[in-house]
């Protein structure tokens, strides 16, 4: 069953890149900028990195740091990192986005995290430890789902519909602007789409 949910897994993060694939390019060059432009090397942490959805995005020089809780989904991301020789694997770290107590504090650049928040247990707690390995100046980078407006037909959908869908793969409904706000980040810019 779990080899099944990891293909299915699979199946969706290539479509999400191909679909979302310009706007996680933008986001994660536009963080980035000061590096590529210098071409300077950097650490970056990807939180539940899958199989490595995010790495055709990553520039040269980029020291990667990998969390992902599967096991499963490890054998298939150590596979992929061998398709960008341009990144260097600093480290491979099989534990959840609640508990990154392998990972120094302030000790990266930047942190990417794609479509995690709505699967993790504790939001909260993961994006404190994403605010606490990263370096003063570091960045955050995310794409999240995250709840319609109050009072639309779509969050009526969400409501009904995360209740069943939250057991099977995420929640739709969350609020998670509003939690990295609360997180306690120097400055939050993003865009809803």
């Amino acid at each position: 069953c779990q080899k099944l949910l990891n293909k299915f897994i699979n199946n969706y993060t290539d479509c999400i890149n191909e679909y979302l694939g310009d706007k996680k390019r933008a986001l994660i060059e536009g963080a980035m900028s000061d590096f590529i432009s210098t071409n300077r090397r950097c650490v970056l942490l990807d939180v539940g990195a899958g199989k490595g959805a995010n790495f055709a995005f990553l520039p040269p020089n980029t020291d990667v740091i990998c969390l992902e809780p599967d096991p499963l989904m490890i054998s298939e991301l150590e596979r992929n990192v061998m398709n960008y020789p341009r990144l260097q694997m600093k480290d491979v770290i099989c534990a959840y986005a609640e508990d990154m107590s392998q990972i120094e504090t302030e000790s990266v650049d930047f942190v990417v995290a794609t479509y995690i928040l709505c699967t993790v247990d504790d939001a909260k707690r993961s994006l404190a430890e994403i605010h606490r390995v990263l370096k003063k100046g570091g960045k955050y980078m995310y794409m999240e789902h995250v709840g319609a407006k109050e009072g639309t037909w779509i969050k009526a959908q969400q409501s009904l519909i995360t209740p069943i869908w939250k057991h099977l793969f995420c929640r739709l409904d969350g609020e998670t602007r509003d939690l990295i706000k609360e997180t306690g980040f120097s400055r939050q810019n993003d865009e809803h789409f």
